[in-house]
């Protein structure tokens, strides 16, 4: 089968793609309504109703899918799955959950905290209403809906359950990964081991990795994407328009890709029409019908519905002017640049991909008689649209100033794993060469996502201890977040809550905002407290209880409390200093050392 034909089924699944919707939208509505945790004051009869309607649809979408395929049903499902599982990439998916699942307990903090807990504000303060929705769902000035829509099934359940959202989290990475390789099974489905070895090298990235383990706004766009490209390719037009308006309602980028993307197929159009009189159809839709278009200008519509509402308020608050020396507007400030440029082509062995890609290049223009990787058509025009969106995804990141968090460049591996790949098809003839690089890169890649172990990165962005161990000098916060070592902080601060059985009555001192950063998650934004029975931290409310904690810098001979621990982080602060501070007012009786895997920080016991 030549697997870049149009797939058939595309339109023949219409039924089970609305399904699908309307399987996400019904649970939406039912736990919302049967949630004990939502206000039900506004909980209004049109709400009911509408409810009903959709469960109605739903039940009737069954019902009918099941009645048409009732003869096969039983024997297809099971011929189905056992071909799935006979597929490489279902090992693949199965270590890879495996791997994640020793992940699962991982408390947010942060930027992840924040998020979790506006989350849970919305989850609770939701009051039936489509205003309620579209304010509270969209957080911190982003256009957040869609992702609040989806991450807020589990929480109706159980408001902050950290477990629960690390499940949704693991199923959306795992679509993520098997979007990522159909779309490579749509393009070099000959290659079969090859796009294994890429999807692994997407999958054990470890700037997606880690990212996946922190709940954020950009962790969704290269979900979203993956499976809207996925969907649109197959022909699954109602999912690929679905995807399409979760991605463009996660953040502002979303829809700058989205936008990209349509600027792109019209270019193509037109360039074919215009200058080469071609009448080769686009590569997706392949299909131009009132159903795949309506599906592809929908997500285009609805969001400039919402940007009107919003009064073209985005960005927290439309902060898109051009300042230099400004901060969330755009301009040339050459410390952002420069950080974002190695946080795009150095970080995590990226510098191995653009080096390739580098080699690639140098090859074609200096040997120009050498043909460069056959190509079909489709092959072109999707490498062409991916190299337009990411060379405007680059130039906004370039110009745009803000922090210098590594995950809001998260797509960009996506971009770089397909250009690498073309690039190494037309520097390797051969397959067995090409399966081997790919390999060591596999190897690389894996050992960087749970250890820092990339010599360049640690050039380019300098080290700092953690224990024993080195780790990136980003930022102590949420620029840890480039591989998955930053979730040993969990392991280091149940250790400490369980050897000191901290109570009530515990004073604990630390750097400035030591607690709110490592503790209690993101600071004033967030909740962390701590149970009083397992004494284990928690996002939720009852039966806990949170420690007295000061700053180092708040001790004085008036303000000094008695008996406390200062904790002591190596990744956070400046130990000889801060001690030096404290021993001012008190003398230090023992010290700990709280340790995981050579992992650790100190507890000063003071008097």
């Amino acid at each position: 089968m030549n697997i870049l034909k149009p797939q058939k089924g595309g339109n023949h699944a219409l039924p089970v793609q609305i399904w699908l919707v309307t399987l996400l939208v019904v649970m939406f509505v039912d736990l919302a309504a049967l949630s004990p945790f939502t206000s039900k004051h506004n909980l209004s009869t049109a709400y009911i109703l509408l409810g009903i309607a959709l469960n109605t649809l739903f039940l009737t979408i069954s019902a009918y899918i099941i009645y048409n395929n009732r003869a096969s049903i039983g024997h297809d499902t099971l011929y189905k799955m056992k071909a799935a599982v006979k597929q490489p990439v279902f090992v693949l998916l199965v270590i890879y959950i495996i791997v994640k699942l020793f992940y699962l307990d991982t408390m947010q903090r942060w930027d992840g905290a924040w998020y979790f807990c506006r989350l849970l504000e919305s989850v609770k303060g939701f009051d039936f209403t489509l205003g309620n929705f579209i304010n509270n769902f969209n957080w911190f000035g982003h256009p957040s809906m869609g992702f609040g829509f989806l991450m807020s099934l589990g929480q109706f359940i159980d408001p902050g359950n950290h477990y629960i959202l690390n499940i949704q989290y693991l199923i959306l990475a795992v679509l993520a990964v098997f979007s990522f390789y159909k779309i490579l099974a749509y393009l070099y489905g000959n290659n079969k081991t090859e796009i294994l070895l890429l999807t692994a090298l997407f999958a054990f990235n470890p700037l997606f990795f880690g990212v996946s383990l922190s709940f954020n706004s950009d962790f969704p766009l290269v979900v979203f994407w993956l499976a809207f490209m996925y969907a649109l390719l197959y022909e699954r037009f109602i999912l690929a328009s679905f995807c399409c308006m979760l991605l463009v309602f996660s953040k502002e980028t979303g829809a700058l890709i989205y936008f990209t993307f349509l600027f792109s197929l019209l270019l193509i159009f037109v360039a074919r029409k215009v200058f080469f009189n071609a009448q080769r159809p686009l590569c997706i839709p392949r299909k131009i019908n009132v159903t795949s278009v309506a599906c592809l200008v929908l997500p285009l519509l609805t969001f400039i519905i919402f940007f009107l509402y919003r009064q073209g308020q985005l960005w927290g608050g439309g902060s898109l002017g051009w300042d230099s020396n400004g901060f969330h507007v755009f301009g040339l400030n050459w410390a952002s640049f420069k950080t974002t440029c190695l946080q795009i082509f150095v970080l995590d062995f990226s510098w191995i991909m653009c080096f390739i890609i580098l080699l690639y290049l140098g090859k074609t223009i200096l040997f120009t008689r050498k043909k460069p990787p056959s190509l079909n058509e489709n092959q072109k025009d999707l490498l062409m649209i991916h190299l337009f969106i990411f060379t405007v995804f680059l130039t906004f990141n370039l110009l745009y100033i803000t922090f210098n968090h590594p995950r809001y460049v998260l797509l960009a591996v996506v971009f770089l794993l397909l250009f690498a790949y073309h690039a190494l098809t037309g520097l390797a003839k051969s397959k067995a060469l090409r399966i081997v690089i790919l390999s060591l890169m596999l190897v690389l890649f894996t050992a960087q996502t749970f250890r820092t172990v990339d010599p360049l990165s640690k050039l380019a962005f300098g080290t700092t201890f953690f224990g024993e161990h080195e780790v990136l000098a980003i930022n102590p916060a949420d620029g840890m977040v480039y591989n998955a070592e930053y979730t040993v902080i969990d392991k280091l601060l149940d250790k400490f809550i369980q050897e000191t059985k901290i109570n009530t009555n515990s004073q604990i001192i630390l750097s400035d905002n030591g607690w709110n950063a490592h503790f209690n998650g993101a600071g004033r934004h967030t909740t962390i407290s701590i149970n009083k029975e397992n004494l284990k931290r928690t996002f939720k409310t009852a039966n806990t209880f949170q420690p007295q904690t000061f700053s180092v810098a708040d001790i004085s001979s008036e303000n000094k409390p008695q008996k406390p621990i200062y904790l002591s982080l190596s990744w956070f602060g400046d130990e000889a200093a801060e001690l030096a501070h404290l021993q001012k007012y008190y003398r230090v009786l023992k010290a700990n050392i709280i340790e995981h895997k050579g992992y650790f920080f100190k507890a000063y016991y003071l008097e």
